[in-house]
């Protein structure tokens, strides 16, 4: 019977580990520009809702530009196609588009009105504001997301 050496298990170890590490590390699939935009759009959200525990007169003008993050973050969104719509049969297509369409623009439009209410220093209204948001945003993800 034939013994191998301990530096052939090693090596064999070693490579070994090295392929179920790498295999458990593999990177994400690359995130849409839909998604990207999303992204963005979220962490200025946590952001502005984290500044809005203690508003002051000082920080107005960086929740100014936060909430204009997130207006200009909700027209990329919204220039771009759900993932959902490539798993629909193509007569339901439109009618879902136009839905996602009306949606974004309410969201936009809510968007607008965050940012004249973060630039009027209106804190209560901005945080009324942000609350609906997200909850167009956890509506929005029931409708037009697909579900991992």
């Amino acid at each position: 019977m034939k013994h191998s050496h301990p530096s052939a298990l090693f090596r064999t170890a070693v490579l070994l580990a090295a392929l179920i590490i790498g295999a458990t590390v593999l990177p994400a699939p690359a995130a849409t520009p839909m998604e990207k935009a999303f992204e963005r759009l979220e962490k200025s959200y946590k952001k502005l809702s984290e500044g809005l525990k203690s508003p002051s007169e000082s920080s107005k003008p960086a929740f100014v530009e936060i909430a204009r993050q997130i207006r200009k973050d909700a027209g990329v969104a919204a220039g771009y196609e759900p993932k959902m719509i490539a798993t629909l049969p193509s007569n339901e297509r439109a009618e879902f588009l136009a839905e996602f369409r009306k949606d974004m623009d309410q969201f936009t439009a809510d968007c607008d009105k965050l940012v004249a209410a973060v630039e009027s220093g209106d804190w209560a209204g901005t945080s009324k504001i942000l609350d609906s948001l997200r909850q167009q945003k956890k509506a929005g993800h029931k409708t037009f997301r697909v579900q991992d």
